[in-house]
């Protein structure tokens, strides 16, 4: 029984305060539309590369094969260094940074995927083969090993961010719990006695009578009649 008058003083709560509570909503609904169509958009694309060592002898190529494998996370970490970015840099004619670079590998698999992040398409398509063809170029005279193979160049790219939809309805969902918890909390703060409960709940007194409120239009009548009455 407890449980359930404190849900209906919260509705009531949330009720009294609606306007602010969807006010709210909107305000951050807006503010994440304006952040969000501001972002510049990034753009991704990728290449991949296949990990073989070519051998016509079947049983070196087993063991080749779980050496390759045991090489790739060396690979993903090479990638990103700074060796290769500098390099990249250099041909690109602007800066490479690591976190403009994504490498991806399933378990077990020999194919290893370069993705390559941009705020125009066309410079992501060309940082990703760029970065793969000096990865490529470079791996023998580091690492003493030859068995990158390019499989899959990069042709074109997907925009990747900002998802504006959904950053603008987290917004709005974030602003209703927001709005929904300050309206619970002035609730609470507010010490404002409005009916019978609130004497037995903030004085612990008895209520000894009601006075009613009469209607405006009721009191200017019966004022009216008393005038005509007793002149």
């Amino acid at each position: 029984m407890q449980d359930f008058e404190a849900l209906k003083e919260i509705t009531a709560l949330i009720k009294k305060r609606f306007l602010m509570i969807i006010s709210i909503a909107i305000l951050a609904g807006v503010i994440s539309g304006i952040f969000t169509f501001r972002v510049t958009p990034t753009y991704y694309s990728s290449a991949q590369f296949l990990v073989n060592q070519m051998s016509e002898d079947e049983i070196y190529q087993s063991n080749q094969i779980s050496v390759n494998l045991d090489l790739i996370n060396s690979y993903k970490d090479l990638i990103v260094s700074q060796q290769i970015l500098d390099i990249v840099s250099e041909e690109l004619d602007r800066p490479i940074f690591a976190n403009s670079i994504e490498i991806d590998n399933r378990s077990g698999s020999q194919i290893v995927t370069l993705g390559a992040f941009d705020s125009n398409p066309t410079d992501a398509v060309i940082l990703a083969n760029t970065v793969v063809e000096v990865f490529q170029k470079e791996l023998p005279g580091i690492m003493q090993v030859d068995n990158i193979n390019i499989i899959s160049r990069a042709s074109t790219a997907q925009k990747r961010g900002p998802n504006k939809s959904l950053n603008i309805t987290i917004a709005i969902v974030l602003g209703l719990i927001i709005g929904a918890g300050i309206a619970l909390v002035l609730g609470y703060l507010d010490n404002t006695i409005t009916s019978e409960k609130d004497v037995k709940r903030q004085l612990d007194l008895p209520v000894l009578g009601v006075i009613g409120h009469a209607q405006t239009r009721n009191t200017k009548k019966f004022h009216d009649n008393f005038k005509v009455n007793g002149n």
